[in-house]
């Protein structure tokens, strides 16, 4: 029976060493459920270390396409070329994104899902099907950015109509391509940085989303950037009350879509 569930995720893990150490840290406070991984950052296999050290043994793959260095042989270059998503074939973003989902199996922890740093493949529906592919081969959840709450997202993003327009089109030819290729995924996503000058009234409203019906919500959080001017974050997700009862009643991960 679908419940009502919160996953916290943080992005970017491996992306630096300050990043990585904040996520470990969050992990042992408690203060998120899930985080993602570049597989193509130089860093990846010490930091990787680290986290089965702490007892992390589960990540999401941070697939991409402009960060680090490029994992298959089919990218024949020590980093990725300029615009790599419009410059790539189809087949060649899928035998990139295979051999990164690979490389996080080869390390040793497991995967709980397979998400896009900063989306931006995400807008261009034929490559981005490769995901929904992978994720169908591996059996794995894929974030949804554009969910129940795809108008409010794109409201706060552009304000022209046509794009607003144009935004909910892409979310519901997104919603076909899950269907036809069986991908699991949560009801509602938000990102705290889209709401940095009023993360409060976010977290409130997640609150009410959970109480009143049964959503599945991702929150994606960025532990070191900052919000309110100056707080990271981490502060902010440690020190906010609400978020953390709402977090401790509903916590989940990808395992629960």
């Amino acid at each position: 029976m679908k419940r009502q569930v919160l996953i916290v995720n943080a992005d970017d893990y491996a992306m630096n060493e300050t990043m990585s150490a904040a996520i470990r840290a969050a992990f042992s406070e408690g203060l998120i459920s899930s985080s993602s991984c570049f597989a193509t950052s130089p860093i990846f296999p010490e930091e990787i270390r680290k986290a089965l050290d702490a007892g992390i043994k589960t990540f999401g793959v941070h697939l991409d396409l402009s960060f680090g260095i490029p994992v298959s042989s089919t990218i024949n270059q020590n980093k990725f070329p300029e615009e790599s998503s419009k410059k790539l074939s189809k087949e060649q973003i899928k035998s990139e994104f295979a051999a990164q989902i690979q490389k996080v199996l080869d390390s040793g922890v497991q995967i709980s899902h397979l998400d896009n740093h900063r989306d931006e493949l995400y807008w261009e529906l034929q490559k981005f099907e490769v995901v929904y592919e992978l994720a169908s081969q591996f059996s794995l959840p894929v974030r949804n950015p554009l969910g129940k709450n795809t108008t409010e997202l794109a409201r706060k993003l552009f304000h022209e109509t046509r794009n607003i327009q144009l935004v909910e089109n892409i979310s519901k030819q997104h919603e076909k391509l899950r269907t036809k290729h069986t991908i699991r995924t949560t009801d509602c996503f938000y990102s705290l940085e889209h709401y940095r000058e009023r993360p409060n009234e976010k977290i409130i409203q997640i609150n009410e989303l959970l109480e009143l019906q049964k959503n599945s919500i991702e929150l994606c959080v960025h532990l070191t950037h900052e919000i309110l001017g100056t707080v990271t974050e981490k502060q902010f997700l440690s020190e906010n009350e609400l978020y953390k009862d709402t977090f401790r009643k509903h916590r989940g991960t990808f395992s629960d879509v």
